[in-house]
């Protein structure tokens, strides 16, 4: 099913997998990041504030921001992760 047919419970699903999922990858990221990734993040969020206005660029450049924090946790299992729910996590993003 494409997922721009999710009903609103497989929605809360992607919702309660997103909390699980993104709570342990902000405390990875945290611990493991270095300082040219740190930057990288910094830049992206100056990015996000400038398109605050920009409904669709705002949330290409925070799906951004979700993959840059990935990265930051130095685990490729992490990174290969948000590629198999970038779907679903863009659409969540919009609701």
């Amino acid at each position: 099913m494409p997922v721009a047919f999710l009903s609103v419970e497989e929605l809360k699903e992607v919702f309660a997998f997103r909390y699980l999922f993104e709570c342990g990858v902000a405390e990875l990221a945290a611990e493991n990041a270095t300082e040219s990734q740190l930057q990288k993040l910094e830049k992206n969020y100056n990015k996000m504030l400038q398109n605050l206005g920009n409904f669709e660029k705002y949330i290409a450049i925070d799906y951004e921001f979700h993959c840059l924090l990935g990265e930051c946790t130095n685990n490729t299992l992490v990174c290969q992760m948000y590629k198999t729910i970038e779907d679903s996590l863009i659409l969540s993003m919009k609701k």
